[in-house]
């Protein structure tokens, strides 16, 4: 089993545990390579551009936070692959990255003994002016001008139309992206295990705005009005390129899934609230309450 150790190199924190886990798959003659989106040699460390080795890999092993996560989903499917990412957290979040690096010397074992579950995130593709991307949280079609909307229309298939708004933009989200950016613009919150797709228009400009879960099996239309100022294609917080009027942005769950290895089981609802409790309430107050 070849693993690539994936990170971004641009924090000592990150490059510690980088270390740390160089030195773990050592004693146990594991073999492995570094790599990141990162030019070689940015932090005097020697690594290889991901899209260089991605294929070598048969697991990604991602240090980093939640972005970090997004960029590796990014560069695998982008290659049409669906290597499985042991992700290990040192974001501020970790909702993604949920193994912490002083459990990571006992759960490498459950990875290399084959012990462990693939869970299989969907994604979605996206076409916008001849170029495809993937995204495993979110396509958003935002404004360009910060100080004025766009107007926006959303359909299934090309005729069917769901909604029509001026608005900041529009977001289309996967379960696992709908804890993410979507959950903050006011979109549902699924379970990984749903198969649907969660939209939501951003600050639109009507009393008649609601978010929608939708199945994932449809294809989606996102189209700026003729008279609409143009916008930017967003995908996992990156902006792709500025759309028009003239061709609809078109999304459908991808053919390739992002699949995680879990060493341990997580209760996605337990993680909910304890990796976003500043907006619950403390489970110890709702025990109280009951008591």
């Amino acid at each position: 089993m070849h693993f690539i150790i994936y990170s971004g190199f641009d924090r000592d924190a990150d490059i510690s545990v980088v270390k740390q886990i160089q030195k773990i798959l050592d004693n146990k003659k594991a073999t492995y390579s570094l790599a990141s989106y990162r030019e070689s040699g940015f932090v005097g460390m020697s690594y290889n551009k991901f899209s260089d080795v991605v294929g070598d890999a048969d697991v990604v092993i991602v240090v980093g936070g939640d972005g970090t996560v997004l960029r590796a989903a990014e560069g695998i499917t982008e290659a049409g692959l669906e290597t499985p990412i042991f992700a290990v957290n040192r974001g501020q979040c970790g909702f993604l990255a949920d193994t912490e690096p002083e459990d990571f010397d006992k759960e490498i074992d459950k990875v290399l003994s084959g012990g462990y579950e693939l869970e299989k995130r969907t994604a979605l593709e996206v076409a916008y002016g001849g170029k495809t991307y993937y995204a495993l949280n979110e396509v958003i079609v935002y404004k360009k001008d910060i100080t004025r909307p766009v107007e926006i229309e959303v359909f299934i298939g090309r005729d069917t139309i769901l909604g029509a708004a001026k608005a900041d933009g529009v977001c289309l989200a996967t379960p696992t992206g709908s804890t993410a950016y979507s959950m903050s613009a006011g979109g549902s919150i699924l379970s990984p295990d749903v198969h649907a797709v969660s939209l939501c228009m951003i600050c639109a400009h009507t009393l008649m705005n609601k978010p929608l879960v939708l199945s994932d099996e449809h294809t989606f239309s996102i189209r700026l009005a003729k008279n609409s100022l143009d916008g930017l294609l967003m995908v996992d917080g990156d902006v792709k390129q500025e759309v028009s009027g003239d061709t609809a942005v078109i999304v459908k769950k991808a053919d390739l899934t992002v699949n995680f290895i879990k060493a341990r089981h997580h209760d996605f609802y337990e993680r909910l609230v304890s990796k976003l409790a500043h907006w619950a309430t403390p489970a110890d107050d709702l025990h109280n309450d009951v008591e």
